[in-house]
């Protein structure tokens, strides 16, 4: 046995020892908040960053969509509305939003419980407990006259089916509805949003592309 191939054999059992500690370390999403954060915007190795007035770093995990909107503002101040994304470890993750700022008077917070179920709460109020997904997130929010509409993500942290939606409404005086989970189960759709509604166009067979439309308070799919 040569000495490349025994210390080839010997890396190969450390990596296979090493593994599976990684992936035990990994951190997991426990929440999301609405959020503002003010600073200066850094660009390095591939990564956002804002530097406070305090000297505190906050990472940005901006959508693909968002980043050439970024791009402009390297090296400037910006004050950026969006999520502060929590994780088990502590870490803390700001994703920066370009969309209309929702109203804060009614907030959704994403909770995920010791016993892995996660909620969707507003305000005080428990809308949904689940534990068929390993992660929710807020998509986008927007504003309406009297409330908002939410678009969550659902992710199964499988490959089966990794990504579902589901939208919430929330208007004054009024029950907050929250539709059923909706997609084709594709993590690579493309969404688009105006001051008026979004759009979610999601590969699959068949594919499929979904409308929030406020004037009208419908979500539809068009495909």
């Amino acid at each position: 046995m040569t000495r490349n191939f025994r210390q080839g054999i010997w890396f190969a059992w450390l990596l296979g020892l090493a593994m599976p500690i990684w992936a035990a370390q990994q951190p997991k999403f426990t929440s999301r908040q609405p959020a503002t954060v003010e600073g200066t915007l850094n660009f390095a190795s591939m990564q956002y960053w804002i530097e406070t007035a305090t000297g505190e770093h906050i990472m940005l995990t901006p959508e693909e969509e968002d980043e050439p909107l970024l791009l402009k503002k390297i090296s400037q101040p910006v004050s950026l509305n969006g999520f502060k994304d929590t994780y088990s470890d502590g870490s803390i993750y700001f994703v920066p939003t370009f969309a209309p700022t929702p109203s804060s008077s009614s907030p959704f917070t994403i909770v995920k419980n010791d016993d892995y179920s996660i909620e969707i709460q507003q305000g005080e109020e428990v809308l949904q407990r689940t534990e068929e997904y390993d992660a929710i997130k807020i998509k986008h929010q927007l504003p309406l006259p009297n409330g908002q509409a939410v678009l969550f993500e659902l992710y199964s942290g499988g490959v089966a089916c990794p990504l579902l939606y589901q939208l919430a409404v929330a208007q004054q005086g009024a029950l907050t509805m929250l539709s059923r989970p909706f997609g084709t189960c594709s993590d690579l759709g493309k969404f688009s949003h105006d001051a008026n509604g979004f759009a979610l166009d999601l590969p699959g067979n068949p594919s499929e592309r979904w409308v929030w439309d406020s004037s009208s308070m419908t979500l539809r799919k068009q495909s």
